[in-house]
């Protein structure tokens, strides 16, 4: 049978509530109940004292309760923080996994206090004693277990060996994140190393490689410029021997032209005619009788002076054409290497006297003689090489030599 009031099972010849004490009616139709859980009409009967064992137990419970929270507030604020505990480590441990237990210090108390609350935990609400005996012993257990250690929290020792152990803690984690970063280090120190002596051994090999190479193009262009050397040195001596050869071959056929022309040159000269020679120029021939110098030319009243000194040339003129011919000095002319040397008008006027050829008209089959002057230096009148050239007329379309030294 279950109780109207708080719906807790009770046995069916129960006449109260074994939780809140309120009176069980047999036999009264749901119908005529009223709010209250007693019979419409019918007057509530009057709450007996409660004599029930969990009445007695509660009472009980609440005292120790009061008694033992007492104590442990006592024994957390005087007591706990007077021991010396030996390790550390066990205090913060049992601290540690005891905290959240604080909370429950407070449970056992709204338990207590609080009937509703209570009831609706399943494990007050069975019938029996033990169950509930149990429920407070569970609770019991737990405030004894979590005073001392919320006490323990707050003692001086234990946030000494609090702060110690994170400092240790810390201290670890650093040394630790020290060697991990050491090893770390170690590790891209010995990356490094590596790819450094990779790279100084592929450096060093590289530069093997091109001193190898350098050398090799050096050897091969020293044997090349060597090949090209001596090509050169001997196609230098082939074109210096083919030169010589052909320099030799030259100056023997310059020499024998040379020669040739020097031998012409004697036979052409020995072919000149000289003084007293006659030679033929056209229609005309000329015959030089004398050559003579002076540094004057004329008489005792009409005379001149040569600015360097005269050569005075006798010669005859023997026209050989149908025609009568106009002699002048200007068909005479003195020649001396490449030089050329005109007559002297005046002094050849001046020294001719019953024998001048001042535009004399010879007619043909007819012979004439006079002199031509000459105004030359010294040098001239005395080279081997002077000679005098004779032409056919006033434009010379003919000309001969005569040579003047014998």
């Amino acid at each position: 049978m279950n109780c109207m009031k708080c719906g807790a099972k009770n046995k069916d010849d129960s006449k109260f509530c074994i939780e809140c004490g309120s009176p069980i009616s047999n036999g009264n139709p749901i119908g005529n109940m009223q709010p209250n859980g007693y019979s419409v009409g019918k007057t509530p009967p009057v709450t007996p004292p409660k004599s029930e064992p969990a009445k007695i137990i509660m009472q009980v419970l609440k005292i120790l309760f009061v008694i033992f929270a007492a104590i442990c507030t006592l024994v957390a604020l005087f007591i706990v923080p007077q021991f010396q505990v030996a390790s550390r480590d066990i205090i913060i441990y049992r601290a540690n996994s005891f905290t959240f237990m604080l909370i429950a210090l407070l449970l056992p108390g709204i338990l207590i206090l609080v009937p509703s609350l209570r009831k609706k935990i399943p494990l007050f609400k069975k019938g029996k004693v033990g169950y509930t005996i149990l429920g407070w012993v569970i609770l019991f257990f737990i405030g004894c277990i979590s005073i001392p250690v919320y006490g323990a929290m707050y003692s001086p020792e234990y946030k000494s060996a609090e702060i110690t152990y994170n400092s240790e803690l810390a201290l670890q984690r650093e040394e630790a994140s020290a060697s991990k970063v050491q090893a770390k280090s170690e590790v891209a120190a010995s990356k490094v190393q590596a790819k450094s002596e990779a790279a100084a051994s592929k450096v060093q090999a590289e530069s093997e490689a091109a001193a190898s190479k350098a050398q090799a193009e050096s050897e091969a262009t020293a044997a090349k410029i060597q090949a090209e050397s001596e090509a050169t040195a001997s196609k230098i001596q082939a074109e210096s021997e083919s030169a010589a050869s052909k320099i030799q071959a030259e100056s023997e056929s310059a020499a024998s032209k040379i020669q040739a022309e020097s031998e012409s040159a004697a036979e052409s000269l020995s072919k000149i005619p000289k003084i007293g020679e006659k030679i033929n120029v056209g229609d005309v021939s000329y015959v030089v009788g004398k050559v003579e110098t002076s540094k004057t030319a004329g008489g005792e009243y009409l005379n001149t002076t040569a600015k360097g000194i005269y050569l005075i040339v006798t010669i005859s003129i023997t026209n050989n054409s149908n025609e009568s011919l106009t002699i002048s000095d200007s068909f005479f002319t003195i020649i001396n290497g490449e030089k050329k040397y005109s007559a002297d008008s005046t002094a050849t006027l001046y020294a001719s006297d019953d024998q001048s050829l001042w535009y004399d008209e010879l007619n043909p089959d007819l012979t004439t003689s006079g002199v031509v002057v000459f105004d030359v230096s010294q040098n001239v009148a005395d080279s081997p090489d002077t000679q005098l050239q004779v032409q056919t007329g006033f434009w010379g379309t003919q000309t001969g030599i005569i040579h003047l030294i014998n």
